[in-house]
């Protein structure tokens, strides 16, 4: 079921590339398979296209928070906080890592 819809966001992204849509719904089914790097991938090239977008701030953040870039996540979540002070999702999703000591974070594989 997901490779199929995999393949189908791919060939929507071979004949328009770019579409920020098919690479956030690919990023998604990236993510409900547990591949989080390419999910990541999708989701970052996505917010490269439409900077701000809320939804994809929080795709990002969580995803980084599965692969264990603990201190990214709370860069990311305080991007969003600054852009909307008002969404108890990045609070919800920050709070817990600001309790893992730095040198016990995973580091970056990006």
């Amino acid at each position: 079921m997901f490779s199929k819809a995999l393949q189908l966001y791919s060939e929507a992204l071979r004949l328009k590339p770019g579409d920020m849509e098919a690479l956030m719904n690919r990023g998604i089914t990236y993510a409900t398979m547990g591949d989080h790097n390419k999910a990541l991938e999708d989701f970052n090239t996505s917010f490269a296209i439409n900077p701000g977008n809320k939804q994809l701030l929080t795709n990002i953040a969580f995803e980084k928070l599965q692969l264990g870039m603990y201190a990214e996540t709370i860069t990311d979540c305080t991007t969003a906080l600054e852009i909307n002070p008002n969404d108890a999702t990045f609070y919800s999703t920050e709070a817990p890592q600001t309790s893992i000591p730095v040198n016990m974070q995973k580091p970056s594989t990006t």
